[in-house]
């Protein structure tokens, strides 16, 4: 009796956890699938694929060998016809006009997302306890906000999801301190957008935080070196193509003066800055640390883009889900005690 009583509770939490997953995966596809069937590619993919498309969006040469490989596949092209099938009868789904392309970027973002929730279910485990599935819940949450439930700029940009990965990963181990692996990732990252180099800001922002200035100044500067050297080739590589890099102040304007632009706007992050913001005193110092260094990308994205395309902060959305998750248990903690928290507030968990 006291063995099968003793067992219980792993089997139990075992059973929770594996079903918890299994609906954070469900949310996740559904959040991927409805920003594909919903939105629409801001750019054709087919020259965008052999280097014909407008920069700085050329210029993100990482989906480039994936989207060329797909548009001359038999067996995704066939894919994308029987999708055309099925929904040509939907009026008002991008699907029913699928390319080859378009298939290959949704895989590419299902399996991007889905790595994130198996990441952000092990990063919860290792530090949050009960509190596990809130930072994969808190992302989709985030991440729906920002690239499905949209009623304008419903476009969305064949590296978004690849970039979210691996900016948000390294974001997460930089957390860590696991430099080896973060930077690794930043190359990987590179490739897919410009705003890579975010992860400097931050690394050296860490570091001084926990007064590590050798790393503070090193790593970065490594990390802006391999940067340069990389955003120079491309520039040169396209530098004849067409170009819609700009500072784009009519947009911002808009933004800012027609209340219609309002709740787009404001939601970015999923709705959930404010909140962030508000609850900072919760963090560690270097938790607080790391937000001073996301400041400056934060800053630059707002100079260059679209404020009513609120996808433009989505890099930020895995780590800020983690940074919200350490800020509700503390407060949690604070509020109620440990003791409390763990034996009351989530005893159903």
């Amino acid at each position: 009796m006291s063995g099968k009583t003793s067992s219980y509770p792993d089997n139990a939490a075992n059973s929770r956890f594996y079903v918890i997953c299994l609906l954070l995966l469900l949310a996740a596809t559904h959040c991927v699938i409805s920003s594909f069937y919903v939105n629409f590619s801001y750019l054709e993919l087919t020259a965008y694929a052999y280097g014909h498309e407008k920069n700085p969006y050329q210029e993100r040469i990482g989906m480039m060998p994936v989207l060329r490989a797909a548009h001359d596949s038999n067996l995704v092209q066939h894919v994308s016809a029987k999708l055309r099938h099925v929904f040509a009868a939907h009026p008002h789904s991008a699907f029913k006009e699928i390319s080859s392309e378009e298939v290959a970027n949704m895989v590419v973002a299902l399996a991007c997302v889905w790595l994130l929730v198996f990441f952000s279910a092990w990063y919860g485990r290792r530090n949050f306890g009960r509190l596990w599935w809130m930072p994969a819940a808190l992302m989709i949450v985030m991440l729906y906000i920002t690239q499905a439930a949209r009623y304008e700029t419903t476009v969305w940009y064949p590296y978004d999801f690849p970039h979210i990965l691996l900016f948000g990963v390294a974001s997460i181990l930089i957390l860590e301190g696991w430099w080896q692996m973060a930077f690794v990732l930043y190359l990987a990252d590179i490739p897919f957008r410009e705003t890579s180099i975010f992860l400097a800001g931050i690394v050296a922002a860490v570091s001084f935080g926990r007064r590590q200035c050798k790393q503070a100044i090193v790593i970065p500067l490594a990390m802006f070196g391999f940067w340069l050297l990389f955003r120079i080739g491309v520039h040169n590589w396209f530098q004849h193509n067409l170009s819609e890099i700009g500072i784009h102040l009519q947009a911002k304007k808009q933004a800012i003066l027609n209340p219609v632009h309002w709740p787009q706007v404001m939601s970015a992050f999923g709705f959930l800055l404010i909140p962030l913001l508000i609850g900072r005193h919760y963090l560690s110092r270097e938790l607080r640390f790391f937000m001073l260094g996301a400041l400056p990308g934060i800053i630059v994205t707002l100079v260059f883009g679209v404020w009513m395309e609120t996808r433009i902060f989505s890099e930020w959305i895995p780590v800020a889900a983690v940074l919200l998750t350490i800020e509700f248990s503390r407060f949690l903690q604070i509020e109620y005690g440990k003791e409390a928290v763990e034996a009351k507030v989530f005893a159903v968990l």
